[in-house]
């Protein structure tokens, strides 16, 4: 369903960051599948399907979901940073991406990133600083979710009305869904077509996937 923020709109846009700004996820799970498959956990091709359906939470607690106990999922969660870390210093922010962020800010919208990629690999994501401000994952409780929120309205002072979340996962739809955020599905902000209809949505002050009874009546 479609419901309106307040009056006045968003004053943040909240965006997930693999699979939503950068196009990292396919890696992510080639790498995952690889891993998972070479310790006999599971076979490569359900290893890589399994990454993708429980994405959105840090490695670590996807691997507790899939039943991998320690110290095996420590020794498995520590290779998948150091694979990360490859990947991401050669992703690159697509131009089209870049410019839409651009566009967001200079309409006056605060824009942030909740991510529970590590912090350090973060840091070296390409685009990142177009970004007002990071929230990542610090290996212990500052994750996606509440956490992230609170640090949102200290630092940022916006309350989650006037938040609005964009997000490839449904885990992370739901996360912020639950904390009264409204949000946005979407398959990657990688096409025209797709920043197109983000960018309608946002600015028309909608919301996707809110119950009924979450909505912001307009006064």
């Amino acid at each position: 369903m479609s419901c309106r923020a307040p009056r006045g709109g968003y004053r943040l846009v909240l965006f997930d960051l693999d699979g939503t700004l950068v196009d990292t996820m396919g890696e992510y799970a080639r790498l995952a599948a690889k891993l998972l498959s070479s310790n006999g956990i599971m076979n490569y091709d359900e290893a890589y399907i399994a990454y993708l359906e429980t994405a959105g939470r840090p490695f670590i607690d996807q691997l507790k979901v899939l039943g991998v106990r320690e110290p095996v999922a420590a020794k498995l969660n520590q290779a998948f940073i150091e694979g990360k870390r490859d990947i991401i210093k050669r992703t690159r922010m697509l131009p089209i991406t870049r410019q839409f962020l651009a566009e967001l800010r200079d309409r006056g919208y605060l824009l942030a990133t909740s991510t529970n990629n590590e912090c350090e690999l973060v840091a070296h994501v390409d685009g990142i600083d177009e970004l007002h401000l990071v929230l990542c994952f610090d290996g212990a409780h500052h994750r996606k979710g509440r956490p992230h929120l609170e640090t949102l309205k200290l630092l940022l002072g916006v309350g989650e009305s006037e938040i609005v979340f964009v997000g490839d996962s449904e885990y992370d739809i739901q996360v912020y869904q639950q904390l009264h955020v409204h949000t946005i599905k979407t398959q990657g902000l990688f096409t025209t077509h797709e920043i197109n209809r983000v960018r309608r949505i946002i600015l028309r002050g909608e919301s996707e996937s809110l119950e009924p009874n979450d909505c912001i009546r307009p006064p």
